[in-house]
């Protein structure tokens, strides 16, 4: 059974003739299902969840990035896959890590199954997908309890579970290997730039006053992190031009 789940944004009229064509695709597949629709004072969570404990087993999200984002705690919580059907004009690199194209053409890798099973982020009690941003800053981290590391001047700190592509089409972070990529830039002077780049599997961060983090791009305050990797946490549809094995 399967559950599609539209934004907002794809309830607009602009939307309404690729929503026929998609709907009709869908049903010549042999995949159409219920649809709910997200509105202001809908939790798309609890949407799902209802719909789960009805025997939903597919739930596939039509949006963009903020449709995962918004939907981000419930996955790999309930016992369903997940699917992400792109429709919109900007914020889709959810969909280009898992390989599924835009519109129209998402119908036939939806039908194709391709399943994955994904790692989840936690920081703290919530999940995250893709990384973690903490800008301009010197603060240490210690990695999987053994030791701390910081950058060497001022810089930014990366932690990436799910990544986008580099300017070459290589993935910035593997969402199948378990282990965060952490990176650390700094800019030393002028001339001199310094990366590193580490794998973990726990990161905690301790400070003595409250820090910005950027989680999936959501910015959040705090003085104690606790960031740890669920381990094929999440089963995805994915295509195959997603950017991992």
């Amino acid at each position: 059974m399967y559950y599609y789940v539209y934004d907002e944004f794809v309830q607009d009229r602009k939307y309404e003739k690729d929503l026929f064509q998609i709907e009709n695709r869908l049903t010549d597949l042999g995949i159409s299902g219920k649809i709910g629709r997200l509105a202001l004072f809908k939790d798309a969570c609890e949407l799902i969840k209802d719909e789960v404990r009805r025997g939903a087993k597919s739930v596939i999200l039509v949006g963009n990035d903020d449709t995962f984002n918004k939907v981000a705690k419930v996955i790999g919580e309930v016992k369903a896959t997940f699917g992400l059907l792109p429709l919109g004009d900007e914020g889709m690199s959810y969909a280009e890590v898992l390989g599924i194209p835009k519109g129209l053409l998402a119908c036939d890798v939806l039908s194709a199954r391709i399943i994955k099973e994904m790692d989840v982020g936690r920081i703290n009690d919530r999940n995250f997908f893709q990384k973690i941003v903490m800008p301009d800053t010197d603060v240490p981290i210690r990695c999987d309890g053994s030791y701390s590391i910081a950058p060497s001047v001022r810089g930014d700190i990366e932690i990436r579970n799910w990544g986008t592509a580099d300017e070459n089409g290589r993935a910035l972070g593997n969402p199948v290997d378990s282990l965060f990529d952490v990176i650390i830039h700094s800019q030393i002077d002028r001339k001199t730039k310094e990366k590193t780049n580490l794998k973990h599997a726990t990161i905690d961060i301790r400070v003595k006053k409250q820090i910005p983090v950027y989680v999936d791009g959501e910015r959040i305050n705090g003085s104690s992190f606790k960031i740890k990797m669920a381990p094929n946490k999440a089963k995805m549809i994915v295509g195959k031009n997603r950017l991992f094995e």
